[in-house]
């Protein structure tokens, strides 16, 4: 009973400590570039129609007016 209490109690400890000694001898590198960022925006806006559909109809209008 003594030898699966004292198994029990040591073999996580053994892991722990094997986990700290890997842990220890690793190393990790990074690298940090600033770097630019280029960005096509392409946008084709619902407004933009409005104001040709608006600015047409008043084209038309302003057309009609001249022609008598």
């Amino acid at each position: 009973m003594y030898k699966s209490l004292r198994f029990l109690l040591l073999f996580p400890s053994a892991v722990f400590a094997l986990g700290l000694l890997a842990g220890g001898c690793m190393t990790v590198r990074t690298e940090h570039r600033i770097e630019p960022i280029h960005i096509t925006l392409d946008v084709n806006l619902k407004v933009q129609r409005e104001l040709d559909d608006f600015f047409g109809d008043l084209d038309a209008v302003s057309s009609a007016r001249r022609q008598p």
